[in-house]
């Protein structure tokens, strides 16, 4: 499994490993500019765990502890826990950006 480890500088110790770096890329878009995710990541951002594990590929279901962990600490409490949560911020993300 070819990974990357992305270190940040929260409280949480651990390193973010995704299987592509296009994972962190997602999310990291998610977060600054409101563009939606795909189908697993999105059901790690709304909480849904059991969605998530279907959903996951055979590398990032190894990492998921790792991709929750980076959750917690760097995606703001407001955009994620539930979908609503996520469609939420998707929506006031996309209207910052149409007022600008």
């Amino acid at each position: 499994m070819t990974s990357e480890a992305i270190k940040t500088d929260k409280p949480w110790e651990g390193e973010l490993r995704v299987a592509s770096p296009l994972c962190l890329e997602s999310l990291q878009a998610y977060v600054n500019e409101g563009r939606p995710t795909g189908g697993f990541l999105r059901a790690v951002l709304a909480n849904d765990l059991f969605e998530a594990v279907g959903k996951a590929d055979s590398q990032n279901i190894l990492c998921l502890r790792e991709i929750i962990g980076w959750v917690y600490w760097n995606v703001p409490r407001e955009a994620w826990r539930s979908y609503g949560a996520v469609d939420a911020w998707i929506k006031q993300k996309n209207e910052v950006k149409e007022a600008q």
